[in-house]
């Protein structure tokens, strides 16, 4: 993990610093690239280049490196002999009739998504202003931890593991519950994060977005359940992620028959934020 930091953090500062680095010596350049506590850089969308070929390559490099690391991640657990984190939901015997849900709960998925990451931004915005200091929010951190290991415990950790209580010990749990898990998962993501304690965001992200699709699920007993959590789980991760990660994270966990309709949610938010980012390019300029 440590090693994938250190190439991430490097990568950026590439980006970001890759005229500048053209111009220095071989040994300069490759000094900076190696150093693990220096020269390093924070993405700033506003001083991203904009040069075309560059973004371009970026859009080629995203899935490229994102099915590296699901590969590298899948080998390396069977090389552990660790369980593996792909459980699979069950079966879908959905049918075309049952289509017209999709932009439903579509809609509400992103108005969730959206709800969930504005609480995001004034949480940070207010962790931030308050100025404290490392050692208290680690303290925070830890608290915040403690209260999750006592009192719901099946949400500590990233949740790649406990995927299988949608399908077990939550499988009869009521809707308002698993909202109320969904919701508190993401929280304790936001708090961990925020209070330094470091560590990955889509496994946590995915499970929450699957305790959501199944509390809708649950809230229509009437379609198909597997149909329903698919549509949820993919836009919500869309809206929270990326929807390439959602689309090829979420089709891990479902059988074939649901693929075309993850892989429509997925285009169909591609496009979403696409247009959105035109229409923000519009108003700064």
């Amino acid at each position: 993990m440590s090693f994938s930091i250190w190439q991430a953090d490097k990568l950026l500062y590439l980006y970001f610093q890759y005229e500048e680095l053209k111009k220095l010596p071989l040994m300069e350049t490759i000094k900076r690239l190696s150093n693990p506590f220096k020269f390093r850089q924070k993405y700033v969308g506003a001083s991203a280049p904009k040069i075309p070929s560059i973004i371009k390559q970026k859009r080629i490099l995203y899935p490229v490196f994102i099915i590296n690391g699901i590969l590298a991640f899948a080998l390396l657990i069977r090389q552990t002999d660790q369980p593996s984190f792909i459980i699979k939901l069950g079966t879908s015997h959905w049918q075309l009739v049952d289509i017209w849900l999709l932009p439903l709960l579509m809609i509400g998925g992103i108005i969730f998504g959206e709800i969930c990451k504005y609480f995001y931004k004034v949480f940070h915005m207010w962790i931030n202003k308050i100025n404290l200091t490392l050692s208290f929010k680690v303290g925070l951190g830890a608290i915040g931890i403690s209260l999750i290991a006592i009192f719901a415990p099946d949400l500590l950790f990233s949740g790649q593991h406990s995927l299988d209580l949608l399908i077990g010990n939550w499988a009869n749990k009521s809707p308002f519950f698993l909202i109320g898990m969904g919701l508190l998962k993401l929280f304790f993501l936001a708090w961990c994060l925020n209070f330094n304690w470091r560590g990955g965001h889509i496994f946590p992200i995915t499970f929450a977005a699957m305790i959501e699709g199944f509390a809708v699920a649950q809230l229509l007993p009437g379609y198909d359940r597997l149909f329903i959590v698919a549509i949820v789980a993919t836009t919500i991760m869309s809206e929270l992620i990326s929807p390439v990660v959602a689309g090829i994270f979420i089709m891990l966990f479902f059988p074939l028959k649901l693929t075309p309709i993850i892989i429509l949610v997925a285009i169909l938010m591609y496009l979403k934020t696409k247009i959105r980012f035109k229409k923000t390019a519009k108003i700064v300029n």
